[in-house]
């Protein structure tokens, strides 16, 4: 399974997934949790 989040109320998700996948802009005790880190959740990728 894999989650993305950004919030403190997302850790629980993150514990229990295969992948967890924080952005950038996530709060830091998220990050901890997650297994990837990827770019803002504002960025535009086009």
């Amino acid at each position: 399974m894999v989650v993305f989040g950004d919030q403190n109320n997302d850790i629980k998700m993150f514990t229990i997934a295969d992948r967890a996948i924080a952005v950038a802009n996530a709060t830091a005790e998220l990050k901890r949790y997650a297994t990837h880190v990827i770019s803002l959740n504002q960025d535009d990728m086009s």
